[in-house]
Order: C-alpha cells, then sequence, then structure tokens
C-alpha cells in the first residue's frame, strides 16, 4: 500500500501505509510521518516504485483565437 498526503489528517495514513510520501508537505509532522517527501512532481512516485516516469507533455500557447498557435 502506498499512502500519500500533505496535511495533518494524512498523518494516521502516513504512519499506517507500508509506503508512503510527504507531497509538499504543510508541516513538519507531516514529513516526519512519511517514508519519502516530494516537492515538485508527483511524476516522481512512479520512480519512487520503479516505474517509467513519462516525459511531460508539450505545452503550446495559444493564438487570440483559443487556437493553438
Amino acid at each position: 500500500m502506498l499512502a500519500v498526503g500533505d496535511s495533518e489528517n494524512d498523518i494516521c495514513a502516513l504512519r499506517g501505509a507500508g509506503n508512503s510520501v510527504a507531497f509538499q508537505p504543510k508541516t513538519r509532522a507531516v514529513r516526519d510521518a512519511a517514508k519519502h517527501t516530494l516537492e515538485s512532481d508527483l511524476r516522481s512516485i512512479l520512480k519512487l516504485l520503479g516505474e517509467p516516469v513519462p516525459a511531460l507533455p508539450e505545452i503550446r500557447p495559444h493564438d487570440a483565437t483559443g487556437k493553438p498557435g
């Protein structure tokens, strides 16, 4: 089981899970309750689990009509 949380209400799940991640934890207590901490990208959980991490999709701006430019 994997638990992911960021705030005080997640501490019980983080402590009880076999594997746990504090994602951008709001407090030190949340950080301390988890086995791992991530600050930026949830895709890093895939790496933690040994899965391939997909690249970010290309982001293209829209023109004034709302159509891709």
